[in-house]
């Protein structure tokens, strides 16, 4: 089965993990000793109100390589955190949509389906609608506008005196390709807490 995996995964963006690996990295050496995380909170005149953050290692060398989804270049490069966690949250949807259709995909092999027609896109997910409303982690309206706003910055190149000068359209155009097709299933509108359900 790894042989297959290896073959699939080589047709599929999300399943080559070198985004998992540079993450990880850093994960480990905070775990187990060797970076320091440091916040900062930035209101000047060209961000205004939003929390960041870098990893340094003990000389003091930034560990989070730059990246204008959600790299500051107003204030040496730290990173935006609503924006990196927003980033990362798109890749590792995207990997587990790739990896559990690879999944449904050898587990029906056998079964007599067209296994070129197989696709989470044909779950009945009316089923499961309530659940789908719902979003543990945030506001998805919130998120929503955070992506949104994180592409506009990616198109602008970093500057985000020119995020504003970027179309909706264009940014929209990003929704279908790797990582962010997440954003062809949510949109903004009626998405409550699941507490607020309850």
């Amino acid at each position: 089965m790894e042989s297959r995996f290896d073959e699939y995964a080589s047709k599929r963006v999300a399943l080559q993990l070198g985004w998992y690996k540079s993450l990880n990295a850093i994960r480990n050496k905070i775990v187990h000793g060797g970076i320091t995380v440091n916040p900062f909170y930035v209101n000047d005149e060209q961000v205004k109100n939003r929390i960041c953050f870098q990893v340094y290692n003990f000389d003091l060398d930034d560990l989070i390589e730059i990246n204008s989804m959600y790299s500051n270049g107003c204030n040496n490069n730290i990173n935006f955190a609503d924006n990196y966690f927003a980033f990362h949250t798109h890749l590792l949807y995207s990997y587990l949509t790739d990896f559990f259709e690879f999944v449904l995909m050898e587990l029906n092999k056998n079964k007599g389906y067209d296994i070129g027609d197989l696709s989470f896109n044909d779950l009945p997910f009316d089923f499961f609608e309530r659940n789908q409303k719902t979003w543990l982690l945030s506001e998805v309206d919130a998120f929503f506008d955070i992506t949104k706003r994180m592409i506009a910055l990616y198109i602008a190149g970093g500057d985000l005196n020119n995020i504003d000068q970027v179309s909706p359209e264009e940014v929209s155009q990003f929704f279908q390709g790797f990582p962010f097709t997440m954003m062809n299933k949510i949109g903004e509108g009626d998405w409550v807490l699941m507490e607020k359900e309850n």
